[in-house]
């Protein structure tokens, strides 16, 4: 799994956060598996139902009660295989909206936040999709990638090889889908200004290559064909951040057949330099314990 650096946007994004305060999300195999964002109410949200199988998932919102608590559960369908949660204001109104990918589906699924509202009257969270060309939709991105102060929905499509746009109307509801070859079985984004130009480019990775592909976007949510850079096999998680310090965006890819990461420094030209990739490997000693050594 993979979340771009500062995956909640300033307000210039679409994204008006009322409050600051703590707020868990998972949406995993394991639910006991937490990562920790900011919410404008203190909430819990999880889904159920990635499991391999083609199972309906369940949204769980939990209203925070202080101290790490929280109530019961408001319970939502999120259709077949829900797998991790985006946030975002999808229409503008100042409180976050849910999205969720349906893994073994055709379908991104997002629901509206009705406001103060939400844990008195739940019957207005209603699940609503975007459905795409592709099929095995492996991550969901709400961003402003068409540069017009509105959210917009990207999907990474797993199995047909390719990623869908989706422009936002500002009111929650989207237009219809742009579709782009992404490269063999794209798995997860990392969004970020690679070229400096103000406006939001992305990388996304390939589970069963040795390549991250990135994606730099003319402003207005059309991007140029995608520039493959080699990394190890099975690159899976990837994030953008200034990994040293220059004020440039750089990857670091996670790979996971390989065992290792991958670091592409970033020039801000939206060009990146050959991958450094460092390999571990961990044996296991007598008495339990793991020792850790490098592989040449």
């Amino acid at each position: 799994m993979s979340r771009d650096a500062g995956s909640i946007p300033a307000a210039s994004t679409g994204h008006r956060l009322i409050q600051a305060v703590p707020f868990f999300v998972c949406a995993c195999r394991n639910p006991s598996r937490h990562r920790s964002l900011t919410f404008s109410q203190v909430a819990q949200v999880t889904t159920l139902g990635r499991s391999g199988d083609t199972k309906t998932g369940q949204l769980y919102l939990r209203r925070g009660l202080g101290r790490w608590e929280f109530g019961k559960p408001i319970m939502r369908e999120a259709g077949i295989s829900a797998y991790y949660i985006e946030i975002s204001d999808l229409n503008r109104d100042g409180f976050l909206d849910v999205l969720v990918p349906n893994e073994l589906g055709r379908t991104a699924s997002f629901w509206i936040n009705p406001g103060k509202s939400i844990f008195d009257t739940p019957s207005k969270l209603i699940r609503q999709v975007v459905t795409t060309s592709g099929f095995r939709i492996n991550d969901v991105r709400a961003r402003d990638f068409t540069g017009d102060g509105k959210v917009d929905i990207l999907t990474a499509n797993w199995e047909s090889s390719t990623i869908s746009l989706f422009a936002g109307n500002g009111d929650g509801t989207f237009g219809v889908e742009r579709l782009m070859e992404g490269g063999k079985h794209c798995v997860f984004f990392a969004v970020g200004d690679f070229d400096r130009d103000d406006d939001l480019d992305f990388a996304v990775t390939h589970w069963t290559e040795d390549f991250v592909s990135v994606f730099l976007n003319d402003g207005r949510g059309h991007f140029r064909p995608r520039s493959d850079y080699t990394t190890a096999l099975g690159n899976y998680g990837v994030v953008a951040f200034d990994a040293n310090g220059d004020h440039t965006l750089d990857l670091v890819t996670a790979n996971y057949r390989h065992r290792s990461i991958s670091v592409m420094v970033g020039r801000g030209n939206g060009t990146f330099k050959p991958a450094v990739t460092v390999r571990r490997s961990f044996q296991q000693i007598v008495g339990g314990f793991v020792h850790e050594r490098p592989i040449e």
